[in-house]
């Protein structure tokens, strides 16, 4: 029997988009929409959760997995909503039944390329370092200045096919056959981080998370949280960072 492919969307606000991806694909997999700013208007078929609360990213997938009947021997596919497919869609809807494994596709943005996001585990001075930067306004300000100057230098490789990476970017994921049961479990920070989350109970449960450059994705970024008050947002990334630290170093 030929397994299912569920596609979940987190709605903060952001429904029009969603509905884009809808129309477009609707033949293609079954959509999971997590309300977290409950104004989402259903207008076709797809499955609409309501928590309670904002959720946040990671805990609205979560949140969907405890939804969907038999997530751990489906195909799904999570992602943000301002993203357009523009190349390998055939690709992204087939795949091999029997294995399980991580897809990344190559994620185009207004900034560059997103993926591979990180080829290799960071260590623990990475994190202590973004932890630090991220107590304050001032340092924060000026890490976040020298992170993108050092992108603007820095060369992405085009003759990477295929390879196998430690974590993918947080806008678009394919996952194949998971098992995520312990995963919905654990405890996470309310936004940011979600790569490595997820990252991590890949790389502690040995399954392998394949960059594919065949599937092309076009990231727009302007999404909800790109419009958060700068402080907030430092303050989450915080937390993100001591929630990594404390979890799996």
């Amino acid at each position: 029997m030929k397994i299912k492919t569920y596609w979940i969307l987190i709605n903060y606000n952001n429904s029009i988009e969603i509905q884009k991806l809808i129309l477009k694909y609707n033949n293609h997999c079954e959509f999971v929409i997590v309300d977290n700013s409950n104004n989402y208007k259903k207008e076709n078929d797809e499955l609409v959760l309501v928590p309670k609360k904002n959720i946040g990213y990671i805990g609205g997938f979560k949140y969907a997995l405890k939804h969907i009947i038999n997530p751990n021997e489906a195909r799904l596919i999570f992602s943000n909503s301002d993203i357009k497919i523009q190349s390998g869609s055939e690709k992204l809807f087939s795949f091999k039944e029997k294995l399980t494994y991580v897809q990344t596709p190559r994620i185009i943005s207004p900034k560059g390329e997103q993926n591979p996001h990180i080829l290799k585990r960071k260590t623990n001075n990475h994190w202590v370092i973004r932890k630090i930067a991220s107590q304050n306004v001032v340092f924060w300000n000026l890490w976040l200045f020298l992170v993108n100057f050092k992108k603007h230098l820095r060369k992405q490789s085009s003759d990477i096919k295929e390879q196998y990476i430690y974590a993918g970017h947080g806008s678009f994921f394919i996952f194949n056959k998971i098992n995520f049961t312990d995963f919905v479990k654990l405890k996470h920070n309310f936004l940011y981080g979600e790569e490595i989350h997820l990252a991590e109970y890949f790389f502690q449960n040995q399954i392998p998370v394949l960059f594919d450059r065949d599937i092309v994705v076009f990231h727009e970024e302007h999404s909800t949280t790109s419009k958060l008050n700068n402080n907030f947002r430092r303050k989450l990334f915080h937390d993100s960072y001591k929630s990594i630290l404390n979890n799996y170093y």
